[in-house]
Parts: C-alpha cells; structure tokens; sequence
C-alpha cells in the first residue's frame, strides 16, 4: 500500500474516531452491521464526516474538507453516519493499519 494510501487511511480513521469515539468505545449500542454498508468505509464516509462534524478550533477538520460538497450526504443521516462509522468502519479500518 502506498504511502499516500496510508496517510488518507489515517485521515479517515482520525476523523471517525474524533467524532465517533462515543459509539466506537461502547459497543453494546451498535447493531450488527451488514456487508452492504462496508464500501461507505472510505471516501463516502470521509466526505460525510467533513460535512457532519461540527467546527472546532482545537481539532480542526483535515484540509480536504474545504472541498467536500456537503449539499448531500451519502448517509441518510448525520446520526447515522455516526453510528456506521463508529460501529461499522471502525475494525474494517483497522485491518489496515495491521498488514
């Protein structure tokens, strides 16, 4: 995997754990997650998290976010962005980091 790869992983990682991490960390919430949702693990959900996380002057968003087209969602939801990020993304990012 290249480098670049591995940076933009991160990117997404960070930004999931950052405004997920309260889903993320209590596991009993989340729901089994279906294979369906898994191909938000990327770009889609990286694109939703810049929209749907609120502006903070300490952990500011990640440059890309400037560009993101937050007119849309690719989850229904902000709410449920959070929960699919958090419960869903969250092992199948880890993998990853991993190899």
């Amino acid at each position: 995997m290249s480098t670049q790869a591995r940076i933009f992983l991160f990117i997404v990682c960070a930004v999931a754990l950052s405004y997920c991490k309260d889903i993320a960390m209590d596991r009993r919430y989340c729901p089994i997650c279906d294979s369906s949702v898994y191909g938000y693990c990327s770009e889609k959900m990286f694109h939703d998290s810049c929209c749907c996380s609120p502006h903070n002057d300490y952990y500011p968003l990640p440059f890309q976010c400037q560009f993101a087209d937050c007119s849309f969602l690719h989850a229904n939801s902000c709410k449920e962005h959070s929960l699919i990020a958090g419960c869903c993304c969250i092992d199948k990012l880890n993998i990853f980091f991993k190899q």
